[in-house]
């Protein structure tokens, strides 16, 4: 049996590579490809495993890829969530979508003002944000309601697909219209503009005026004619919002007083921004034509707990008995620093889907450069990160200190191999600087990653580009003085290659992991089990 000192470390440090997935040493792999000095030799000189990371292993659907947002609930609570995909896909098959109570609200909305229903929302299989058939399923019911007035405003991703699969996607649902004999599309947009997080209000701006106003720079009169021209490699997101207008030369789909719009989006962070304007009088980023009048606003899941919206699906509680309330009730002051990109990980995913920051707990925002793109910048804030961990540590303010690095899963979100490769060896710098602090304090550090991207930018069957997250396990690595050359029971990596090993367990074992080198009890909400 493995022993593990039992006096806790004055510092614990949990750093969350983004994307960061273990494949084999193949052209496409940036990770294997970029100097990475730190990170290998932490794999000789440390124990370290690899966890799985996909489908029913953090509560997705059988074969699916990695997400962040089910990737960091696992991390932080210890136990698995039923994704809201896999609540909802289980409620269309029983029959019980058609009996949602939010839906038919919103169905009762249209029939008693005689008004018109608008589907808003992404257009994809891969990203876990949105599926087609949730879409399809709100069209069905559409019908089953005789909704007379059906459009839909559909956003096309970028961060994973090329615009001829969009294309293709757009297709289908405009078959799935005409087969049905209901609903005609109204607008198409770029996630860039649509779903912006990071308060580019200009962008949702421009996707709000082409929703609710039917004003464009771009009206088009099919979906053909917003493709036209995409090549294979074209990237969608920063797809301007185009209008489509009908057989009269006049926009059909704008939002008028008393309709209802759904938007079916399964993530609250990447919708808040577009939604704020539909749901507050008071807003005031940018200038609005008007405020409607007796709006049915339904959202799938829980975007906002301020927003004054019905919501289909209602979080599960996961709040309880989660790493970073175990810390609070033990006096163990905590911080969790990210960038902007996946501030939403550290905090709202990382504490259970909550908002609200427990005692002693303290949240750090860095700002992700706005003035430049992520293939020209793939450092990203990665050193801003890396440095106020340091000054934390040094400090000693925090006991425990939680950091996400954005750059692997964000910048293979490009496609760009070599910009990839270059975010992967802007992450190691960083490691090196942050490990060097929490080991002159005589702390422990923790690492791991939510899912897989960066392994795999270029498929090896096809040689085509990989945007999207991978279904590949992840690494975890034990670092402290007293482990150095120990295995603490985990298999060797032959010649430092993580991917010759098979996986030791799930990312929901992390959170009993950290507790127990930490001399803390595991809550009884935890069913993730202590690696060691």
């Amino acid at each position: 049996m493995v022993r593990i000192p039992i006096k806790p470390p004055p510092v614990a440090a949990l750093l969350i590579l983004d994307g960061w997935g273990v494949a084999a040493k193949e052209p496409g792999n940036a990770i294997a490809q970029a100097k990475t000095p730190v990170f290998d030799d932490f794999i000789r000189r440390f124990p370290v495993t690899v966890l799985k990371a996909s489908g029913e292993s953090v509560g997705l659907p059988w074969g699916s890829p990695g997400g962040s947002e089910a990737g960091h609930v696992a991390l932080g609570t210890g136990r698995l969530m039923m994704s809201d995909i896999v609540r909802i896909n289980e409620d269309i098959w029983s029959g019980k979508f058609f009996q949602n109570k939010a839906l038919l609200a919103a169905a009762n909305h249209t029939r008693r003002y005689n008004s018109s229903l608008h589907l808003v929302g992404l257009v994809s299989s891969f990203s876990g944000e949105s599926s087609l058939d949730h879409l399809y399923a709100l069209i069905d019911f559409a019908k089953k309601k005789h909704i007379s007035r059906l459009y839909l405003h559909l956003i096309v991703d970028g961060s994973g697909i090329s615009l001829n699969i969009s294309k293709r996607y757009i297709e289908r649902v405009e078959e799935r219209l005409y087969g049905m004999g209901i609903g005609a599309l109204a607008s198409i947009h770029g996630s860039w503009y649509a779903m912006d997080r990071d308060s580019h209000w200009s962008r949702t701006e421009e996707s709000y005026r082409a929703i609710a106003e039917g004003v464009s720079r771009i009206k088009v009169s099919s979906s053909f004619e917003v493709f036209k021209g995409a090549g294979e490699g074209g990237v969608d997101e920063n797809l301007r919002p185009s209008v489509i207008i009908g057989k009269n030369g006049k926009v059909a789909g704008c939002v008028e007083d008393r309709d209802a719009i759904i938007f079916f989006n399964l993530r609250g962070d990447k919708m808040r921004q577009l939604v704020s304007p539909f749901v507050y009088n008071s807003f005031n980023m940018f200038k609005r034509a008007r405020d409607f009048k007796n709006l049915f606003i339904l959202t799938f899941t829980e975007y906002d707990a301020d927003f004054k919206a019905r919501v289909a699906w209602r979080n599960i509680n996961l709040k309880k008995g989660t790493l970073a309330e175990t810390f609070s009730e033990t006096g163990w002051p905590q911080l969790h620093i990210a960038e902007t990109e996946k501030y939403a990980h550290v905090t709202y995913f990382f504490n259970g889907l909550n908002e609200a920051a427990h005692k002693d707990e303290a949240h750090a925002l860095v700002p992700s450069k706005s003035d430049t793109t992520y293939e020209e910048s793939p450092e990203m804030s990665a050193r801003e990160i890396g440095q106020r961990m340091v000054e934390e540590i040094g400090r000693g303010t925090y006991r425990f200190i939680l950091a996400n690095f954005a750059n692997a899963d964000v910048v293979a979100h490009t496609g760009n191999l070599g910009k990839t490769i270059e975010a992967v060896s802007a992450i190691d710098r960083e490691i090196g600087i942050i490990s060097e602090a929490v080991l002159l304090k005589g702390g422990m550090l923790f690492i791991t990653s939510d899912h897989g991207n960066a392994e795999s930018v270029v498929d090896i069957t096809t040689g085509r580009l990989n945007k999207s997250h991978t279904g590949n396990p992840v690494p975890f690595l034990i670092i402290g003085r007293e482990f150095e050359g120990k295995t603490l029971g985990f298999d060797d990596a032959p010649g430092g290659d993580l991917s010759f090993l098979k996986p030791s367990g799930l990312l929901s074992d992390v959170a009993p992991t950290i507790l127990k080198f930490c001399g803390l009890k595991k809550p009884v909400q935890m069913i993730g089990r202590s690696l060691v």
